[in-house]
């Protein structure tokens, strides 16, 4: 692989991952200020009881509390496709690293490449089982 290619590469991904940042500030603007004032007024530990009941998809009884549930999944859905879309650049990022470290003969750098590559995907497989669950408690706490 010559000098010009593993630039251009480097470029793409570049390129690919100020696209993917991109994309995602623009959707951080979709929450409601009423939401977010209730949100802010509880007690750190309530705010944390409610945020772990949506990540776990469950409904509350209470209905202020499933309201603000059905938000929290709502917010941490968007962060969680924006930890997604980060696990997507270490991928590409990584397997990048293994294409250009083996050319030119470094182990280390393609094992430091493959790890980089597997906690991207890790990140995506716990980004999606985590959407499924907020969705499931957005769902149900939204009644």
């Amino acid at each position: 692989m010559t000098t010009i290619m593993v630039f251009r590469l480097l470029a793409l991904a570049i390129v690919l991952s100020i696209a993917a940042i991109v994309h995602v500030r623009r959707r951080r603007g979709e929450f409601d200020s009423e939401w977010e004032r209730r949100w802010y007024a509880l007690s750190r530990g309530e705010r944390r009881r409610i945020a772990r009941a949506a990540q776990r998809g469950e409904m509350l009884a209470d209905p202020d509390e499933a309201e603000l549930a059905a938000g929290s999944a709502s917010r941490q859905r968007l962060l969680g496709s924006y930890i997604g879309g980060k696990g997507w650049i270490l991928i590409a990022g990584g397997l990048l690293l293994v294409v250009v470290a083996a050319g030119g003969g470094s182990v280390p750098l393609v094992a430091l490449g493959g790890t980089i590559a597997a906690v991207g995907v890790g990140m995506l497989l716990h980004s999606r089982r985590l959407a499924e669950n907020l969705e499931r408690a957005e769902r149900l706490n939204s009644r």
